[in-house]
């Protein structure tokens, strides 16, 4: 098995060109949820199946903050793309900000995290 650095993993905002040094990248976290199928006369072991439509969850960023860039919580969603490094593989889905938060501590860089959440597919 061939372990990479995330070292050189880019995150691309395609419409606002939004852009900050990004440190830690995780996600995106798509999930598919179950529908129980049990009955009272299923005996043992519960039963389900997937449900139809998957979720693609979200995506959460650590960013060192720059001050001077406006906030991003208002944007409208847009094709975001992760590249990851190493691996040659990529992620491209649509994705709005719902959570951004930023802070300073004395003798370090400001940073700040986001979350961002999936809308349709990842791609």
């Amino acid at each position: 098995m061939a372990v990479a650095d995330g070292s050189g993993t880019t995150v691309t905002f395609a419409t606002s060109g939004f852009s900050m040094h990004i440190t830690d990248v995780q996600g995106p976290s798509a999930e598919r949820g179950e529908i129980e199928t049990s009955y009272l006369g299923t005996s043992t072991w519960r039963t389900f199946i997937p449900e139809a439509l998957a979720n693609g969850g979200t995506v959460e960023l650590t960013v060192q903050f720059d001050p001077s860039i406006s906030d991003i919580i208002t944007s409208a969603a847009e094709t975001v793309t992760i590249n990851w490094a190493g691996s040659g593989n990529t992620d491209a889905f649509s994705a709005f900000c719902t959570a951004f938060s930023r802070g300073a501590r004395v003798g370090e860089l400001m940073e700040g995290s986001m979350t961002l959440k999936v809308t349709g597919a990842i791609s």
